[in-house]
């Protein structure tokens, strides 16, 4: 139980203080993505309806496909969602919400 706790802390510090690095990161690996040869499997629900379950699995199964979990596609949403994020306690911005800008851009 106290690696669990290790993880979530390590994860929830590099997205309190590296987000723009991160960014970057995933910037680059969506370069390289070609979505006309491998369109995507974009698993878009509320959140808490668990839909990472959805996610994990078909992650697991369909390892040549590129499948991404939102719970925003449009600017408007994300943008929203960012700035709850940011004026939360954690004051950081999730992954999911990298990933959905992006792929918004891709």
């Amino acid at each position: 139980m106290k690696l669990a706790i290790i993880k979530v802390t390590i994860r929830r510090f590099i997205a309190k203080y590296f987000s723009n690095l991160v960014y970057i990161i995933y910037w680059i690996r969506f370069q390289v993505l070609d979505f006309n040869k491998n369109p995507p499997v974009v698993i878009l629900t509320p959140g808490k309806v668990g839909s990472s379950s959805v996610y994990n699995t078909l992650k697991e199964k369909l390892k040549s496909h590129n499948i991404f979990h939102s719970h925003y596609l449009s600017r408007e949403g994300i943008k929203r969602a960012r700035k709850i994020h940011l004026n939360s306690d954690r004051k950081s911005i999730p992954l999911h919400l990298i990933k959905s800008k992006l792929l918004l851009e891709k």
